[in-house]
C-alpha cells in the first residue's frame, strides 16, 4: 500500500513538472486515439443535476463515494466513473503513457485542446492498444493540473486548492492520514474497494487521486 501511494505521489509530481515546464511536448505524436468528452465551452464548473440535492455531512461511505466519482469536473470536462475513454466526446485526447511495471500500473495524460487535465490509470503490466483504451474502464484518475484555473477542478463539492480542513467537514475523519500540519495526505477508503487520496501542500489540497478498484 505504501508503494502504491508513493507511485501515485510520484505520478502527481511528474504531472506538475510536465504542465509547468511545458508545452514542449505538444509536438510529440499522441500514442492513442481521440476520445469523447462532455465539454462545457464556457469552462465554468457546472453542477451534476443528479447531485444537486445530495448533501455531504461529514460521513464517508459507499453512497458518498458513488456520488463523488460520478461528479468529477475537470475545467468543464465532466467525468462519471466507472467509464471508458469512449464515453468522452471529440476534443479529448490521451497520450504519454508511463508504465510502473513492477506495480502493474500504466498511466496516460488526459488532455482537452492540448491542455492537460488529469492522469488516468489502468492496472496493466504493459501499454494498452488504442482499441483497448476505448473498451476498458480506467481504474483511477489523478487530478493535478498545474498552476492555472485550479479552482475549476473538483470532485463532488471539493475543489483543488481548498483548505485541507474542508475534507473533514465534507467526508469526516480519514481512514489513513499522514500530515505534519502543513504537508501530507488524507486517505478515505471503503472496506472492499474504492478510495480517495488527497495530497496536501501548504495546508491546501494540492492533488486528488480516485481509485475505484
Amino acid at each position: 500500500m505504501k508503494r502504491k501511494i508513493l507511485c501515485l505521489f510520484l505520478c502527481s509530481m511528474m504531472l506538475t513538472g510536465s504542465v509547468c515546464g511545458c508545452e514542449s511536448k505538444s509536438d510529440k505524436p499522441s500514442s492513442s486515439s481521440e476520445v469523447v468528452s462532455t465539454v462545457d465551452e464556457s469552462n465554468e464548473i457546472t453542477e451534476n443535476k443528479d447531485d444537486e440535492s445530495f448533501e455531504y455531512n461529514g460521513t464517508f461511505n459507499e453512497e458518498v463515494f458513488r456520488h463523488i466519482i460520478q461528479d468529477i469536473n475537470l475545467k468543464g470536462v465532466k467525468v462519471s466513473m466507472p467509464c471508458t475513454l469512449a464515453d468522452f466526446e471529440d476534443g479529448v485526447t490521451i497520450k504519454d503513457p508511463f508504465l510502473f511495471k513492477e506495480d502493474s500500473m500504466v498511466t496516460y495524460s488526459l488532455s482537452y485542446n492540448n491542455t492537460h487535465l488529469a492522469e488516468v490509470l489502468y492496472y496493466s503490466d504493459r501499454e494498452l492498444t488504442d482499441a483497448e483504451l476505448l473498451e476498458i474502464e480506467f481504474s483511477g484518475i489523478t487530478i493535478n493540473p498545474g498552476l492555472f484555473d485550479r479552482d475549476k477542478f473538483s470532485v463532488g463539492s471539493i475543489k483543488l486548492d481548498s483548505d485541507y480542513t474542508l475534507l473533514e467537514d465534507v467526508l469526516g475523519n480519514p481512514t489513513k492520514v499522514k500530515f505534519d500540519g502543513t504537508d501530507g495526505y488524507y486517505k478515505y477508503s471503503l472496506s472492499e474497494k474504492g478510495s480517495l487520496l488527497f495530497f496536501i501542500r501548504d495546508k491546501k489540497i494540492n492533488s486528488i487521486n480516485i481509485d475505484i478498484k
